[in-house]
């Protein structure tokens, strides 16, 4: 059975953001080679993981989608976020339900 990407609704979660998320060029490639347009999704060498994620989401026809608008590192009091912490071993769970 197949799903029709407009009935699906997407939640992006917390993650570093654009703000804390600095990357070198190979890193930066990779990631922005996963969509075919890449307006607004770095400045510089920082990237915005949540928004390439959107951007993939739409470029398969997915238009319901919701991100979450926290910075794991710069919420570091919610969120574990491994790079502010140096390389942490917590984690965060997410649930799926089909």
């Amino acid at each position: 059975m197949e799903s029709n990407p407009s009935d699906i609704i997407a939640l992006i979660g917390p993650a570093i953001s654009i703000c804390c998320y600095e990357v070198g060029e190979d890193v930066k490639e990779k990631l922005l080679d996963t969509v075919e347009s890449q307006d607004g999704l770095y400045n510089g060498m920082h990237v915005d993981l949540k928004l390439i994620n959107a951007r993939q989401l739409e470029e398969i026809g997915v238009n319901k989608i919701d991100i979450c608008p926290y910075c794991t590192s710069c919420n570091n009091d919610l969120f574990y976020s491994y790079r502010k912490e140096n390389g942490t071993k917590n984690r965060h769970l997410a649930v799926l339900k089909l």
